[in-house]
């Protein structure tokens, strides 16, 4: 909704597998967009954008120079959050937190 109050997030990430000799890195970024609806609900809209590492001793190593650090893979997901139950939770340490 035009107006709507609306949150945004970035993250940028790194993870690394070790099996054995095997170190496989894989690159990512998401971006999210949050806009609160007038009935409470919010929608939400998020991209990912996947990358390969430059690591030269292996064939994704070789792409990635092919590539010059550009996305190989980008997802997009949109979602809606809404609340369900009543408006208190039980915390993982036994406190009742409520809004």
């Amino acid at each position: 909704a035009e107006g709507a109050p609306t949150y945004y997030t970035s993250e940028v990430r790194r993870s690394v597998t070790i099996a054995g000799r095997t170190v496989e890195a894989t690159d990512a970024e998401s971006l999210t967009e949050y806009v609160l609806q007038p009935d409470g609900t919010i929608n939400g809209r998020q991209r990912i954008a996947c990358y390969l590492a430059p690591n030269p001793n292996n064939a994704e190593g070789a792409m990635f120079m092919e590539v010059g650090n550009k996305a190989v893979a980008i997802y997009n997901y949109s979602f809606q959050m809404k609340e369900i139950g009543g408006g208190c939770v039980q915390t993982p340490k036994g406190y009742t937190q409520c809004k």
